[in-house]
């Protein structure tokens, strides 16, 4: 009983393979002058957001503001300026920013700030012909209210 099952399924197999083979469906690639290269990765690029923060009421530089976002986290330096980097998929991006007065009554206190960046139509420089689409920048200066 067994052999007959077994050949039952092996003639069955070879006349669904005889079909499939008919269709087009060959498991054989003859056209194919190579074999594939497998490639492991995503594209991506790197965003970077860039600015000063100054305070709202007397113009003075901001040290020591934390600026946040999902992914860094850098302060001000002594100057008010900032630099923070973001990497993506190299599209049309929207990014949520934190600017938060982590040094309490130092330099005076400020009430925290949410802000959303967005990169629109944006154009990528210095990529590398690979995953690396490049980078691209944008300059946001910033005002923060007194407490």
């Amino acid at each position: 009983m067994k052999k007959l099952n077994t050949g039952i399924l092996k003639l069955y197999s070879h006349i669904l393979s005889g079909f499939l083979l008919l269709l087009g469906m060959s498991t054989f690639t003859a056209c194919v002058k190579e074999p594939p290269v497998a490639e492991y990765g995503a594209p991506w690029a790197r965003f970077k957001v860039n600015g000063n923060i100054k305070s709202d009421s007397t113009q003075a530089n901001i040290p020591h503001i934390m600026v946040i976002t999902s992914q860094d986290t850098t302060l001000s330096d002594t100057s008010g300026n900032y630099l923070i980097q973001i990497d993506g998929y190299p599209s049309d991006q929207s990014f949520a920013i934190r600017f938060v007065d982590a040094d309490g009554n130092q330099n005076g206190a400020f009430q925290n700030k949410d802000t959303v960046t967005q990169f629109s139509d944006v154009h990528f420089t210095n990529g590398d012909g690979n995953w690396y689409s490049g980078e691209t920048s944008k300059v946001l200066n910033v005002k923060m209210k007194p407490q």
